[in-house]
């Protein structure tokens, strides 16, 4: 925690508008769909306080208005991260083993996302990030 904190005050944040961002959003969970053959039922963006994204057991996808200033990798990531949990709902060795189909960083990126969320929230999120 105290490495991501450090490592927040250089982070840089992305400038895009929201329409641009929801499409290269959006864009991003077409290609983890297509890439594990599995689909949401719905996808949606709101405030959430303690977390980037959630995937529902009805299969909405819901990604946190924040993410409009990650670097498109960390939306990548995110976007993969979410429609695995389609398939996977808990964090276990399947859904990890899953994921690197398509992120072989997924550890690195997980990191990237806590510090982050220290550069955007500025307090240690609720959860612990996997």
């Amino acid at each position: 925690i105290l490495q991501a904190r450090q490592e927040a005050r250089n982070l840089p944040l992305v400038e895009r508008d929201e329409e641009t961002w929801k499409h290269l959003l959006l864009e991003m969970v077409r290609e983890a769909e297509d890439a594990f053959r599995v689909y949401a039922v719905r996808f949606q963006i709101r405030t959430m306080k303690t977390r980037w994204a959630s995937c529902s057991r009805r299969g909405t996808l819901t990604f946190n208005r924040l993410t409009r200033w990650l670097p498109d990798a960390l939306l990548r990531y995110l976007a993969h991260h979410e429609v695995v949990h389609l398939r996977h709902p808990h964090h276990r060795r399947v859904f990890w083993d899953t994921l690197r189909r398509t992120q072989l960083d997924a550890e690195a990126m997980e990191r990237r996302l806590l510090a982050y969320w220290f550069r955007l929230v500025g307090s240690a999120p609720y959860h612990t990030f996997h």
